[in-house]
């Protein structure tokens, strides 16, 4: 009989921000998760062997970018691979893609959206249908937050309109027409979004006329 409590998926949660690790962890703890943290490159390495079933990563890390961990992790299993960026960029979400990113989040971070998605690690699955069995409680397949958890994550992991999402199975097209889409909620003009994206105007134009095409 399966034991509440036991055989929890992992969660590896990296980025340098304290603060930001605590709160998120206190998050993906109240989704049944087993959580290790990291505040480096060097420290997450250090964890790879633990076999993280999902990964939220920071893309800018003190001793580097976390797209240098992507081999290390897919040598080792499968795990999802979430990056997370306060500083998107249409070459860092498609170079995301390439290299085997699950997900792709922009901060601040939809937290109705990193609930579903982790709900759908398939470990996490197998638990909570493991439990569910066991003690006979029935549980939504996509559980919402609880509010406490919203609570203690909400100075990192606010939603925001302009949170930019993409699930695994995207396309790098639809990659960054969602990317490009969001950065134009976020700025004022399109000259502003497009220095964020570090592409041209006239880019940034034929891109929208394409989409509108589709």
């Amino acid at each position: 009989m399966h034991a509440r409590g036991r055989d929890l998926p992992l969660a590896l949660i990296v980025d340098d921000d304290a603060s930001a690790v605590a709160a998120m962890g206190v998050l993906v703890e109240s989704e049944g998760f087993r959580v290790l943290t990291a505040g480096s490159l060097a420290e997450a390495r250090a964890h790879i062997d633990a076999d993280p079933d999902v990964v939220l990563l920071d893309l800018s890390l003190p001793d580097g970018s976390a797209m240098e961990l992507f081999h290390d992790l897919r040598a080792k299993g499968n795990p999802h691979i979430v990056l997370l960026t306060g500083h998107a960029s249409l070459d860092t979400a498609l170079e995301a893609f390439r290299r085997g990113a699950t997900d792709y989040l922009l901060k601040p971070i939809d937290v109705a959206y990193l609930c579903g998605l982790l709900s759908r690690v398939p470990q996490a699955q197998a638990w909570r249908a493991a439990n569910d069995a066991s003690d006979a409680e029935v549980q939504p397949s996509q559980p919402a937050c609880p509010r406490s958890a919203r609570e203690a994550a909400a100075s990192v992991a606010q939603h925001g309109t302009g949170s930019f999402c993409v699930a695994v199975g995207s396309t790098l097209a639809d990659v960054e027409e969602k990317l490009i889409l969001s950065t134009l909620q976020q700025c004022d003009t399109r000259e502003g979004a497009a220095r964020v994206l570090g592409i041209s105007v006239k880019t940034l134009y034929n891109r929208m006329r394409a989409y509108r095409t589709h």
